[in-house]
């Protein structure tokens, strides 16, 4: 029964949707109860203020153990697919990459940036910039190592192609946007205030970069038909 119950290729598509909507959720909130601009606000200025800051707070948590339970299952799959041919630790460091960006991940969700503004900013740092890495070691190992089709190598790589650029540009333009500002972090940055358009490539450059690993997240569901878990061991499919 369990067998027929549990299967894990949906995790990908739960977890692509549950950041996603956690996204769009805490920002329409955000933006109803006027604590932020509607033009591309920092997805975490979305969670800075309640209401909207205790659903950040457990939306993220959750999606964490979500994002945990996907870069697992992707690691065994890996594991049983590429176990004669592929060094064991290129997989054991992308799961390491994965972990890091689930810390990560707990960190942006409960410090928020208004209060401890370092600590949420390691947190970013570990949850989009360990992403990223993963994402693009993950493209590569599917090149080199999975025998996936041609169409999703390459749209594996556009994904990274478009995360890597984004991940500099939130960090860059975010701190060139912070010089330009002569005051304290403001939650509605204005076109009149300094620094407003370092400001808008900053948070753009996020938006894209969070959707491109929510989608990246979303490819994995193919690939994980191939394995079974039977609830205490993943294991190939017959027709692997």
């Amino acid at each position: 029964m369990f067998k027929k119950c549990f299967k894990v290729h949906n995790f990908p598509i739960i977890t692509a949707i549950w950041f996603t909507a956690t996204y769009i959720l805490t920002y329409i909130t955000a933006v109803l109860e006027g604590h932020v601009s509607p033009l591309f606000p920092y997805i975490s200025w979305s969670g800075v203020l309640p209401p909207e800051s205790c659903i950040f707070s457990f939306l993220l948590n959750m999606g964490s153990v979500l994002m945990f339970i996907v870069i697992f299952i992707r690691y065994k799959l890996l594991e049983l697919i590429a176990e004669l041919h592929m060094p064991k630790y290129l997989n054991v460091c992308t799961l390491g990459l994965g972990v890091i960006s689930c810390l990560g991940i707990n960190l942006v969700a409960n410090f928020q940036e208004s209060y401890l503004f370092m600590v949420h900013v390691l947190g970013a740092l570990c949850a989009f910039g360990g992403a990223t890495l993963y994402c693009c070691i993950q493209a590569w190992l599917t090149w080199r190592y999975d025998g996936s089709s041609k169409f999703l190598i390459i749209f594996r790589i556009i994904l990274c192609v478009l995360m890597v650029p984004a991940l500099f540009d939130v960090f860059l333009f975010g701190d060139l946007a912070g010089v330009q500002f002569n005051g304290t972090q403001i939650l509605q940055w204005k076109n009149e205030d300094g620094g407003y358009d370092f400001h808008l490539t900053a948070t753009i450059s996020e938006w894209i970069m969070a959707l491109a690993i929510n989608i990246f997240v979303f490819t994995f569901e193919n690939e994980f038909k191939r394995i079974n878990f039977d609830g205490i061991i993943f294991s190939k499919k017959d027709s692997f």
